[in-house]
């Protein structure tokens, strides 16, 4: 084999390779980054008086939250809290290994009398609203509540 074929033959192959790995894109998926979470868990219709209602706001870029507590019964007082650090970092790792598009905008059970729940989910440009009645919405949701209501996971 000569120069100049061995040059057509290496040039060919190395224009293939360019051509199929533009065409395939790249092999690994981008992930965007969850910006801004907001919830708000209402407890209006279920039948125990002790349980809160939560308000939640979080903040992934500044690892800031916020979480106000209200109670139905005016003898609970209402209260806030924070999430931890790391309960932040979880509920981040959750929502960016999930396909958001995947999920429901809407949930809804049944039975009659429950809850209904409202979480946005700020990530990159988009934004995804699921409204949940009765807190039925699949995983990652559920762990999500979980945390914010300070339960046990």
């Amino acid at each position: 084999m000569n120069k100049i074929s061995f040059g057509i033959i290496f040039t060919s192959f190395i224009t293939v390779g360019l051509i199929v790995s533009c065409q395939t894109g790249p092999t690994h998926r981008k992930t965007t980054k969850v910006t801004r979470l907001e919830m708000n868990l209402s407890a209006f219709g279920v039948e125990s008086d002790d349980f809160p209602s939560v308000s939640a706001i979080i903040d992934f870029k500044t690892k800031f939250s916020l979480c106000k507590k209200t109670y139905f019964t005016p003898a609970l007082e209402p209260s806030t809290y924070t999430l931890t650090e790391e309960e932040i970092d979880t509920i981040a790792s959750l929502l960016e290994s999930t396909d958001l598009r995947e999920l429901s905008n809407r949930y809804k059970m049944s039975a009659t009398d429950m809850p209904t729940s409202t979480t946005t989910i700020f990530l990159g440009d988009a934004k995804f609203e699921i409204e949940d009645y009765g807190l039925m919405a699949p995983e990652p949701i559920q762990k999500i509540y979980k945390i914010i209501y300070k339960l046990q996971y």
